[in-house]
């Protein structure tokens, strides 16, 4: 049996959705004592964010705020309350890693998305209950 069949080669970021970055940052920095990389927004999808490095390894740890009475993460965070948003996978082959989830019967929402490397992928969410809950994630 093929236990790669996404070809996983790391992982690459978990991000948690929140109400406000600024109450949850101290826990993530002064306890954990993660490091701020970086700030970023999309005001068009509606959502603000810090990238965290994690000590010890390569991963990051993203956190999301809703950024407009519109953002899709307001909805997010009332049916679901503040927690695991999505998890991003560094895959070899991105049309392979999105075949392998389509096999598996979840098809990605909105189609695979891929930035200029096209390395990572995570399938979306299909809904609440399907597979835990845990589907929710976006290419780099």
């Amino acid at each position: 049996m093929d236990k790669d069949k996404m070809g996983i080669k790391r992982l690459d970021h978990v991000c948690w959705a929140v109400e406000r970055v600024e109450d949850v940052l101290p826990l993530l920095t002064e306890l954990m004592g993660m490091t701020v990389e970086g700030r970023f927004e999309n005001a068009e999808v509606g959502f603000r964010g810090v990238g965290l490095r994690v000590p010890g390894g390569t991963g990051h740890f993203e956190l999301l705020e809703p950024s407009g009475e519109s953002s899709y993460l307001h909805r997010f965070l009332r049916e679901r309350g503040p927690g695991l948003h999505h998890v991003t996978f560094e895959v070899g082959d991105i049309e392979r890693a999105a075949a392998a989830i389509r096999d598996f019967g979840i098809e990605p929402m909105g189609g695979v998305q891929a930035g200029e490397e096209r390395r990572a992928v995570c399938p979306r969410r299909v809904s609440p209950a399907f597979h835990h809950g845990l589907w929710r994630a976006d290419a780099l």
